[in-house]
């Protein structure tokens, strides 16, 4: 598949989708603190978005592997000096320096950029439980080896939620009851939250929905009018 295609359709896209393209000053920053050059193609992904759903996956190994959401750019001897989950594993794992994180999912399985043998064109790796596992040669490579992934189902109730409908709410609510929760353990309160649906989560939590660590889920996608609309129902 043609290089410059991959890169320009690498995030998913549907009616909801907002790009937010990354500063020019963040990726100097950190090609500043490494002394190290991002991968070019790295960059002109960002610079589409620096955040978002992948539209693409990869086999490695037999395997099927999830492509990197890329929304976090962070080197671990920077990362390891933090209070977080991912700075305290830093340090149990005695991880090497001058790894570039590319996602923050989940501190157990996370991409990052080998830069401890060169200053351009790293290896990319994946972080296995402070495993190391070999992924590509360069980042260039890793993107040859992508595959177009099926366009996801949207879970209806997710659907519902996101449309802000009172209506529609209101007969979901009566058919799965206000104390539902997803295969995941998420609440009702929290999906809104970490969607953002101000409009749903107002009236999810007038019907009696439970708001418990609906502030978290906002916080963890950047929602910064829902965690002021969560503090003032909460009063």
């Amino acid at each position: 598949m043609d290089i410059n295609k991959i890169i320009n359709t690498y995030w998913y896209v549907d009616e909801d989708t907002e790009f937010k393209p990354v500063e020019q000053s963040l990726i100097s920053k950190k090609e500043k603190e490494l002394e190290v050059s991002l991968p070019s193609e790295l960059i002109q992904i960002l610079e589409i978005s620096n955040t978002g759903e992948p539209a693409y996956s990869l086999y490695h190994e037999d395997e099927f592997i999830d492509t990197p959401d890329i929304d976090y750019i962070e080197s671990y001897e920077l990362t390891r000096h933090d209070d977080s989950d991912l700075g305290k594993f830093c340090v149990e794992w005695e991880m090497p320096e001058k790894l570039l994180l590319l996602s923050n999912e989940s501190p157990h399985y996370m991409y990052a950029l080998d830069y401890r043998e060169t200053n351009e064109n790293p290896p990319l790796i994946a972080v296995n439980d402070g495993q190391i596992e070999h992924i590509a040669n360069t980042f260039r490579d890793y993107l040859l080896m992508l595959k177009k992934r099926e366009q996801p189902d949207i879970d209806p109730v997710n659907k519902i939620i996101a449309s802000g409908s009172i209506d529609a709410i209101s007969e979901m609510v009566s058919n799965i009851g206000i104390d539902w929760k997803n295969e995941y353990g998420h609440s009702l309160c929290q999906l809104a939250a970490a969607m953002g649906a101000n409009d749903s989560l107002k009236y999810l939590v007038s019907l009696g929905a439970d708001i418990i660590d609906a502030e978290k889920f906002a916080e963890m996608n950047d929602r910064k009018k829902t965690v002021e609309l969560i503090n003032k129902l909460t009063i």
